[in-house]
């Protein structure tokens, strides 16, 4: 088949040919490699948003966690408040130690409180006692320290017989020595507040 370029409707052809094929490199090359980058860009966002709400979940999901495991301190923390004195209740506490002997009949030999050792949230206070009383006074002083409403603990307990001296009237036998230990609240840890959710 012959071409006849001067042939108008050959020409007009020709033409819309070479618009076509321009059309068609126009739109390659700006307007569709420019939406396939912008759709690589997106489907890249979108798969950093989804690792982002995928790390949000087991945020959410640990949270939860933490947040009853908080409570559950918290709960363990109020306990320990309400079992540790404060500051402010050491006398009164030191007063019950003293009745609890004196009703329970024993003779205080030596009370001498020691040096306090420090700890994160409470202190330490030992108290030296030595006591003279027969053995079921000792026993029931013991245990009425043992039962206070606050933690008191009674430690290195030694017991020793007494033999009265000839003459001597006593109903004593025994002579306890140990060292009571009173554990005192720190106050400032008492504002602990659960955090705001």
């Amino acid at each position: 088949m012959n071409l006849n370029l001067r042939d108008p409707k050959i020409q007009k052809l020709v033409v819309v040919a070479a618009l076509s094929v321009a059309l068609l490199y126009i739109y390659g090359n700006f307007i569709y490699s420019n939406r396939n980058k912008a759709i690589a860009e997106l489907r890249t966002q979108i798969e950093q948003k989804q690792d982002l709400l995928e790390r949000g979940k087991r945020i959410a999901k640990n949270f939860q966690q933490v947040q009853e495991d908080f409570q559950h301190l918290v709960e363990v923390w109020e306990t320990a408040q309400k079992l540790l004195p404060t500051q402010k209740e050491m006398e009164g506490l030191l007063k019950d130690i003293t009745l609890a002997g004196q009703n329970s009949g024993v003779t205080f030999l030596l009370f001498r409180p020691m040096d306090a050792t420090e700890h994160n949230y409470y202190f330490e206070h030992p108290i030296q006692i030595k006591t003279s009383s027969n053995f079921h006074q000792l026993g029931q002083f013991l245990s009425k320290i043992a039962t206070m409403s606050r933690i008191v603990n009674v430690m290195e307990l030694k017991c020793v017989g007494i033999r009265p001296r000839k003459g001597e009237n006593t109903r004593d036998t025994v002579q306890g020595d140990f060292v009571v230990v009173i554990y005192v609240f720190k106050e400032f840890a008492a504002r602990m507040k659960p955090p705001n959710v």
